[in-house]
This record gives structure tokens, C-alpha cells and sequence, in this order.
């Protein structure tokens, strides 16, 4: 992991950013980032990750299901969601922030005027980095031998 929900709360994106629920998970590291447009986070959520999200893909779910799929979220070990506040939700529901705080998986709020690419490519930059510098030292040390 090569940042965790904290420092990822201190980029220029995230400035705004509001700490919703689940401040016992601020020190979740982060590997990567996926957006949420199903609710099959089994299939395809990772452990690590960050989830952003507008809510569409929960928003037709009773309360066990909701009850459900963060259960699953925590499972995986997902490091945090962060929810866009714009044309479909004016907040966050209540049963999500309870979720949020009975596992300690952060919830961030931000605004509609927040690009997902950006936040996307601010968490990644760092890993990317980071990969490129073992390749990188990969190739040298092979060179060497």
C-alpha cells in the first residue's frame, strides 16, 4: 500500500472532502480504485480499493440488501467509499452512514464538481510511481547479474 485514506483525504482534490462515517478506518491502505456500477462487489471488488460512487447502483436496494452488500465491502477489504453528492442524491442516507461506522469503512462525501478522473489519477499516480521505480530497479540489478 502506498497511501492510506488519510493522506488520500490531504490531496488538491479531496480538499473539500468531508469524512462522513468510519473515522477508525482513516489508516486503510489504498491500492487501487474502482467505481461502483453494480452491486456484485464480489466479482469484481478487490481488497484495498477505493469505491466511488453516486449511489445509482444502491439505490433500488431494501435494507438487508444494503445491509448486505456492506457487509461484503467490508469482507473484501475495501479500504473506503467516497460518494458524489450531485444529480441523484442531495445526501447521504442514514443506514449507509451506520454501515459506514459498524465497519469502519470511510465515507466520504465530496461534490458534483469533483471529476472522478482526477481522484483517480491523484491515488494512482503514487502506485504507478512506485511500480515504475521497481521495474526500474528490476531492470538494473538484472543488468548487473
Amino acid at each position: 500500500m502506498y497511501v492510506n485514506v488519510g493522506e488520500m483525504l490531504k490531496l488538491k482534490n479531496m480538499q473539500h472532502a468531508k469524512l462522513v462515517a468510519g473515522h477508525y478506518g482513516i489508516d486503510r491502505g489504498i491500492c487501487g480504485v474502482n467505481v461502483l456500477e453494480a452491486t456484485d462487489i464480489s466479482n469484481w471488488g478487490r481488497s484495498g480499493e477505493v469505491i466511488l460512487t453516486g449511489l445509482f447502483a444502491l439505490q433500488d436496494l431494501n435494507e438487508a440488501e444494503l445491509a448486505n452488500f456492506f457487509e461484503k465491502l467490508f469482507g473484501i477489504g475495501i479500504s473506503a467509499v467516497v460518494v458524489k453528492i450531485d444529480r441523484l442524491v442531495s445526501h447521504i442516507p442514514r443506514q449507509i452512514i451506520e454501515l459506514c461506522d459498524k465497519y469502519s469503512i470511510p465515507l466520504i462525501q465530496i461534490g458534483a464538481d469533483i471529476k472522478y478522473e482526477m481522484i483517480i489519477l491523484e491515488i494512482l499516480g503514487p502506485i504507478v510511481h512506485h511500480n515504475i521505480s521497481l521495474l526500474n530497479r528490476y531492470y538494473e540489478v538484472h543488468g548487473e547479474l
